[in-house]
């Protein structure tokens, strides 16, 4: 599931491929555009290093354009399994944690997510421990707030894939 970034637009100049996540890229280049091709996998890229800043969730798309600027740190989304990605920040920020199977108690991210990616499956979300209490079900898709869906902010502690 490479990530690989071209310097230039249409796949030319230099190239890399990274597998990993990477939280802060090191370049020197003077190049302002980066060609992103992630056609095998999903990726969350970051503009600010550490994984902050404004995330962009980049599907199974060959030659996406960003500026330099715009790329600064990147993580996968694992794929194939049920996934569900909880981040504590809107906008798909902040400490991330991915959820591959039921889950009764989301221990220290309990009642802390504030944006949602689901990459695969149908997940049933509950606002208490051990399934209880209200509880919505989610579609792959992204939701910077669970508050739109019907679930409170802060209020996730248990979940499972349907």
């Amino acid at each position: 599931m490479p990530l690989k970034l071209w310097a230039l637009p249409n796949f030319a100049g230099a190239s890399k491929s990274y597998e990993f996540a990477v939280d802060e890229i090191v370049d020197n280049s003077s190049e302002s555009a980066m060609v992103i091709d992630t056609r095998e996998s999903a990726w969350l890229i970051y503009s600010e290093p550490q994984f902050q800043g404004e995330c962009d969730v980049v599907e199974s798309t060959a030659n996406l354009v960003a500026t330099r600027e715009r790329v600064r740190s990147f993580r996968p989304i694992p794929r194939n399994t049920p996934c569900i990605a909880l981040f504590e920040h809107s906008g798909y920020r902040g400490r991330m944690r991915v959820v591959t199977g039921p889950t009764t108690s989301l221990g220290e991210f309990n009642d802390r997510v504030t944006s949602v990616i689901v990459t695969s499956f149908i997940w049933d979300l509950f606002e208490h421990n051990d399934y209880g209490g209200k509880s919505v079900r989610l579609r792959p898709g992204r939701y910077r707030d669970p508050a739109a869906v019907g679930l409170g902010n802060d209020t996730l502690s248990s979940l499972r894939p349907t």
